[in-house]
């Protein structure tokens, strides 16, 4: 498909595919780095038993990922609108969406590893930590006894 356009149009085109899987990237640094802090502050908050702020921290997170999410998409579409030419628009948006599905799709297996990882870690915790009885609590519990 990209053989019948010109040179300039195709490296447009690419350079909205790099700019989508850059957004998709962006994004999901700020969802890990929101999440780190609010599973931190949720499992603070659970420990003053009271159950509204629970409740509360993860929709807060989760709704500051949606929004970061829509706002890169429309700005991207907005300065595509704006600024690309009419004709390279929606080869151009195609190439933006590509990418952004494309970086997601690698994150998504990166984050996949990396969830399968912690939880292979979080078995061998369980197994030291089996045989030394109430000496050494639980990793949740040890937030209550320092904290």
């Amino acid at each position: 498909m990209l053989l019948k356009y010109e040179a300039i149009r195709v490296v447009v085109i690419l350079f909205f595919s790099l700019v989508g899987i850059a957004g998709s990237y962006g994004v999901a640094w700020f969802g890990i780095r929101v999440n780190t802090f609010a599973n931190s502050r949720t499992a603070f908050a659970s420990l003053r038993g009271k159950a509204f702020p629970v409740y509360q921290i993860p929709l807060s997170a989760g709704m500051s990922i949606g929004m970061m999410l829509i706002s890169v998409e429309l700005l991207m579409m907005l300065i595509i609108l704006l600024f690309i030419p009419g004709d390279y628009a929606g080869p151009c948006f195609i190439g933006f969406a590509i990418g952004e599905s494309l970086g997601a799709a690698a994150l998504r297996i990166a984050g996949g590893i990396f969830t399968k990882i912690a939880d292979i870690g979080s078995d061998l915790m369980k197994i030291v930590f089996k045989n030394q009885g109430r000496r050494c609590p639980q990793p949740w519990r040890d937030c209550r006894l320092h904290g």
